[in-house]
């Protein structure tokens, strides 16, 4: 996984502009309570840990298939910048995953709140949006977290199905897994295995498409909003956009 963030216009310019261009909105309830495992309609597949190497090359092959996906990961570098950017405008909803892929259970929802705060910042600044949609990192999670999580606004969203590339699946184990594709699927990838991106998707995306299943983003499967707020523009780069002085992947809370 790339550095930290594992990793989500309506608002009129009036008096309070400056201060909504510097800091994420207030919090609000989730829209679905609990731990979300399938789709309540159509398709979704989901990608984890990026933003990565791959993104745009995933995202590109995607969407000439015509479906759309869901990104959950993190940050700052330029290159990872453009490439949340350019999956964003194709149409794809990104969540969060925690600031640096770590295992909520081990913590405090104390320490949960603190990397929620530097994700939401971190997509505050690069896409003006708050992100809706949390994934615990390796599907971790306990009723005491989910309840926070949902009480910050977060749908928690696991998975129904795994295609296995993080674990060391073949490529045929990974297809013939996404070819068994039906409605209420909501399927686990990871945008950083290399043979995912570059013969998985591309093998196995259009023809589901062409056998016509809706393969669409998990807010569309469930039923929710995609985002908690969305300025409409994107931030300006400056000192604050920054991981120095954040918790490394690895290395705690």
């Amino acid at each position: 996984m790339v550095r930290s963030v594992a990793l989500l216009l309506l608002i009129t310019k009036l008096g309070v502009a400056s201060f909504l261009e510097t800091t994420t909105p207030a919090r609000q309830a989730s829209q679905i309570q609990g731990y979300q495992t399938a789709c309540t309609q159509n398709t979704a597949v989901t990608f984890d840990d990026g933003p990565y190497i791959y993104e745009q090359a995933l995202v590109n092959t995607i969407v000439a298939a015509g479906a759309k996906g869901t990104l959950f990961g993190c940050i700052y570098d330029d290159q990872n910048v453009q490439a949340l950017r350019h999956a964003y405008e194709s149409g794809f909803t990104i969540g969060s995953h925690t600031w640096n892929h770590y295992n909520i259970t081990l913590g405090t929802t104390d320490n949960l709140g603190h990397q929620l705060d530097l994700v939401e910042t971190a997509l505050w600044n690069i896409l003006g949006v708050k992100p809706a949609l949390f994934r615990p990192p390796y599907g971790a999670q306990n009723a005491e977290l989910v309840s926070y999580l949902n009480s910050r606004g977060y749908t928690v969203v696991g998975w129904s199905t795994d295609t296995q590339d993080s674990v060391g699946a073949t490529v045929a184990t990974s297809e013939g897994i996404l070819n068994a594709a039906t409605a209420g699927n909501l399927f686990l990838a990871h945008e950083t295995i290399q043979t995912t991106v570059q013969q998985v998707i591309p093998d196995t995306i259009p023809g589901l498409v062409a056998r016509g299943v809706n393969l669409v983003t998990v807010d569309q499967c469930l039923g929710v909003n995609p985002y908690q707020a969305v300025r409409g523009s994107y931030g300006e780069r400056d000192a604050s956009w920054t991981c120095q002085g954040t918790p490394a992947p690895g290395q705690g809370f």
